[in-house]
């Protein structure tokens, strides 16, 4: 069973409360933590024309699969607007991040990696695996993604942390790693830490909805040293 979240949708939605927690509050954050929307630009169109018009479009053009770099997505998307203009502030992609040797290290299972995306056009950009141990049914997960801030109203961390701010989650104390302000975030079964890259922020999200209390607090280790693993190949 499994929850994600989605970028640019307002706390008020379980991966949907949160920048995009994934619109993910109590929920899944995001990606907290407990449910989980999809943000997707734009209003579906019932008319024929606009119909034949994607779908001419997507059989023409190739559906991206690599980052900016070139290095291949560990999946193949079927989302072309996957790479939009509400993730582009960064170049950083958490999906060629991390090699097949670091995920499973870091206690990963690769085989599981899939895109957070729902849908086409979605706000959060990224990838989630599964813990390699843990429950069956509510396996534990990790997930790393991006989102413009700017799609909030925002071009900072500080400024993104009040607007975030809910009854749902706890802020932590603020951590450097690398140099880089890092600002964290429990809710039940979740924690999030967040990390500016560019006019994105990088999301990195650790939940077991088994875990709650002082458990949180190793989602927060877990998730700190993903961050760890990561933080320098984002872009200041």
């Amino acid at each position: 069973m499994r929850c994600r979240r989605v970028v640019g949708v307002n706390r008020g939605v379980g991966v949907g409360r949160r920048f995009w927690k994934l619109a993910l509050i109590p929920v899944v954050a995001v990606l907290g933590v407990t449910m989980v929307a999809c943000d997707v630009e734009g209003v579906p169109s019932a008319q024929p024309e606009a119909v034949a018009s994607v779908s001419s479009s997507a059989a023409t053009e190739p559906i991206r699969q690599t980052d900016d770099a070139g290095k291949r997505l560990p999946f193949d998307t079927e989302f072309p607007d996957r790479w939009s203009r509400n993730n582009d502030g960064t170049t950083y992609e958490p999906c060629t991040a991390v090699d097949y040797a670091q995920v499973r290290a870091f206690g990963l299972d690769p085989a599981t990696v899939e895109d957070v995306a729902a849908s086409n056009h979605q706000t959060a950009r990224g990838c989630q695996w599964d813990l390699l141990e843990g429950d069956e049914i509510l396996r534990p997960s990790l997930s790393q993604f991006v989102g413009n801030l700017t799609g909030m109203g925002v071009d900072n961390l500080k400024d993104y942390k009040q607007l975030q701010s809910t009854e749902y989650n706890e802020w932590l104390d603020d951590v450097v790693i690398s140099g880089r302000t890092v600002v964290v975030s429990v809710e039940r079964g979740s924690c999030d830490a967040f990390v500016q890259s560019g006019s994105a922020v990088v999301v990195t999200t650790m939940r077991d909805l088994l875990r709650d209390g002082p458990g949180v607090n190793l989602l927060c280790e877990k998730a700190l040293g993903f961050v760890r693993l990561t933080i320098d190949k984002m872009p200041p």
